[in-house]
């Protein structure tokens, strides 16, 4: 699974037990485009920290943005109707938006998502390790702040591919 997810980008964020994250770039093909794809990795991450243009207008944005996680959580393998996908998708959203895992633990975002969705701890807890167990994740013993980490960074790869930033 990790060498589907190199393949598919070439780029890989993994989340410590610290919450750094740590990125493994695909360098067999050869080292020059590993060195390659490292550059404009980093070069696509300082544009995506300045805000997009004001030109763009904030619902297209928002769409691109929505539309970009929908993309993510299908390549991982989320089942669009368990409600435990829907609330890793506001989690998501909620990374992208109000900062990175790094800053938060999953308890924080536990709480935000069971006060804004209605539910408990409990239930948020059960309904996003069911959705897991179903995804690419299910088998590979990652905890579920390093997966919440690498699917915010999927999509931030992703946007920057598309030359859209999240404003962090």
């Amino acid at each position: 699974k990790i060498n589907k997810m190199l393949k598919r980008q070439g780029v890989l964020g993994v989340t410590d037990g610290e919450g750094k994250l740590h990125y493994m770039i695909d360098g067999r093909k050869n080292k020059s485009s590993a060195a390659r794809q490292v550059n404009e990795f980093v070069h696509a991450f300082k544009e995506q920290m300045v805000s997009v243009t004001s030109d763009v207008p904030e619902s297209i944005m928002e769409a691109i943005i929505e539309e970009t996680i929908d993309e993510e959580f299908e390549f991982y393998g989320f089942d669009r109707t368990l409600f435990g996908s829907k609330v890793l998708r506001y989690m998501v959203r909620y990374c992208l938006y109000g900062g990175d895992t790094e800053s938060r633990n999953l308890k924080e975002l536990y709480i935000r998502a069971g006060h804004d969705l209605n539910m408990t701890v409990q239930q948020i807890e059960r309904n996003v390790r069911y959705s897991i167990r179903g995804s690419q994740f299910g088998d590979t013993g990652l905890k579920t702040l390093h997966i919440i980490g690498a699917l915010v960074d999927a999509v931030r790869v992703a946007l920057a591919s598309k030359r859209i930033g999240t404003g962090k």
